[in-house]
């Protein structure tokens, strides 16, 4: 069971979750009628793409060594959920701006939505990070 957690299998259905959940919500409109709704999914989100970066490098066998291993792990990990996660952005501003025409990005307080949703794609990935080299590190 331990290295289920480690594998593709739990990664994609992380995402194949969060994203359905996602789906569902578009549809239903929840993200409008659920303010913090947003809160959760990015969380989620950060958490779900850094277990899928480490069970990428398990299988490629990328390792890092050296004394600050800690340190680059954390670096190339988070750096590759604040990829995704500023590519997310610019797929939710082409979705509402060019697609569904929702209006959403020309309310105020967008800038500060955006700000906010990769700050917790951050601390999504920061706490995979953390469990991850507690219990797999």
């Amino acid at each position: 069971m331990r290295s289920f957690f480690v594998s593709y299998t739990f990664a994609f259905i992380l995402l194949i979750l969060l994203f359905g959940a996602w789906v569902i919500g578009l549809n239903y409109g929840l993200f409008f009628l659920i303010k913090w709704l947003d809160i959760p999914f990015h969380f989620f989100g950060g958490f779900s793409v850094y277990v899928l970066w480490r069970a990428f490098g398990k299988g490629l066998n990328a390792e890092i060594a050296g004394l600050r291993k800690f340190f680059f792990l954390f670096l190339a990990g988070i750096g590759f959920v604040m990829f995704i996660g500023v590519f997310w952005e610019f797929f939710e501003f082409i979705l509402d701006r060019f697609i569904m025409h929702t209006g959403f990005t020309y309310l105020s307080g967008v800038y500060e939505d955006t700000l906010s949703d990769l700050l917790l794609d951050f601390f999504g990935g920061s706490t995979a990070f953390l469990l991850y080299n507690k219990f797999y590190g």
